[in-house]
């Protein structure tokens, strides 16, 4: 039998035993249990983490920031119960995100009626699967990670067609990015190198991983930008034993300074130590956010030798908490409730759930709970503690373009300098 016939009789069958069987009247145990949902209204709170392999860490942090958040405010918002429940994106076979895993977290949240905030993900690979799941169910999205800018924005010659609005079928953007884009991340390393080293010839590559191939393109335009010149190359390769030639060719185009994106590999951890043996002495070797852990930084985790890592900086997202609005007295509260200092992650899991309450807050039993959150939010709903916050409200992309550099000490990323750079790419 056709599909179309089976559904029909599947159709019919249902109206058939709804006509045979008509609905009976509440009974008053019924109507009093209505009644007490509707004097105690609940609504659910999803985040969706790696939590196991390299990122597991940061994840568990993010989520002390959430319970820290929710336990403050008596798990209520206005007249609502907030519940909270942490899932994982990640799996033990793949050492980080896992597409069947994060699917199956977008699609529970959005099945969930009660859901109006889901905090996630981590990774831009991971964003780019979840989001137009939650967006078509109209919840609101908000991560702490995923910089690509092609989740949110249009930037000519980085990002392809149809991005951003093939993750949006629903129409209206429901990502809130905590922090800033890729977009950002490329201005603050090109400024950087500019105006702060003595780099007059730069070069970029990737080593896979979503989004990266559009931060060397984001790169190479920003430094016309800033009027640096730019020696455009093919990808390394995973071939480590052309990584002498490839490298010496850029020595004699007079390349002096280097970004280096994507993931962490064995193959970007010897490039990085060729990079280091033949440009000039002096060369400056900067890593994106995805490249700036101990794995890329530290011999003894599988990183760079000792000497190139002690040459190495890296950009990244992450500032030290005082830096952040409210840091100051968010580190408070978390010292008190946790006997040590938070980390940037735990604000960004608190700040989020703040954000959220407040926008749930004073939201209608009588209308749309979930277009009421993502209003709110993008209206500049704020906590008093984390004073004032705001997304754009046409792309969901943090007001803030304050970005972290790190340079590495005794192999461990350190934070050295916030930049925020005087001109990005503009969105087309």
């Amino acid at each position: 039998m056709a599909r179309g016939g089976l559904g029909l009789l599947c159709t019919l069958a249902v109206a058939a035993c709804a006509a045979q069987h008509p609905a009976r009247p509440a009974t008053p145990l019924a109507a009093g249990h209505a009644r007490r949902r509707a004097r105690n209204p609940t609504v659910q709170i999803y985040s969706s983490l790696p939590l196991s392999g390299s990122e597991r860490g940061a994840s568990l942090e993010l989520e002390q920031g959430i319970r820290l958040a929710l336990a403050r405010a008596g798990n209520r918002a206005g007249r609502f119960r907030v519940r909270y429940r942490a899932l994982s994106d990640a799996s033990a076979r793949t050492h980080g995100w896992n597409p069947a895993a994060t699917v199956a977290n977008a699609v529970a949240a959005a099945r969930n009626p009660q859901t109006v905030a889901y905090i996630g993900e981590l990774d831009s690979g991971a964003t780019e699967l979840s989001l137009p799941i939650l967006n078509q169910a109209g919840i609101v999205e908000l991560t702490p990670g995923s910089g690509y800018a092609g989740l949110t924005d249009k930037v000519a010659g980085v990002t392809p067609t149809g991005e951003p609005g093939v993750y949006y079928p629903h129409g209206r953007p429901t990502l809130l990015r905590l922090i800033p884009d890729d977009i950002v991340e490329a201005a603050a390393a090109v400024y950087w190198l500019k105006h702060d080293t003595g780099c007059s010839h730069l070069a970029a590559a990737s080593f896979g991983g979503v989004g990266a191939s559009a931060m060397v393109a984001a790169i190479a335009q920003t430094a016309k930008l800033y009027g640096l010149a730019f020696q455009a190359t093919a990808p390394p390769g995973v071939d480590t034993k052309t990584y002498l030639d490839y490298t010496v060719a850029l020595r004699d185009h007079g390349v002096n300074c280097f970004v280096l994106t994507g993931h962490v590999t064995r193959a970007a951890v010897a490039f990085t130590n060729m990079l280091n043996a033949q440009l000039p002495v002096g060369s400056v070797v900067i890593g994106t956010s995805r490249m700036c852990n101990p794995a890329w930084t530290d011999q003894a985790r599988g990183g760079v030798s000792t000497k190139v890592a002690d040459a190495l900086y890296c950009t990244t997202p992450l500032r030290p908490v005082s830096d952040y609005l409210g840091g100051a007295s968010f580190a408070r509260i978390y010292l008190a409730a946790h006997g040590r200092q938070p980390s940037a992650y735990a604000y960004y899991g608190y700040l989020a759930t703040r954000l959220v309450l407040a926008a749930v807050a004073p939201a209608s039993l009588h209308a749309d709970i979930r277009k009421q959150v993502l209003t709110n939010l993008v209206d500049n709903y704020a906590s008093n503690e984390l004073e004032t916050y705001g997304f754009d409200s046409t792309d969901g992309q943090v007001s803030s373009t304050a970005y972290g550099l790190d340079k590495v000490v005794a192999g461990r990323p350190t934070p050295y300098k916030t930049i925020t750079p005087p001109s990005l790419l503009l969105e087309s």
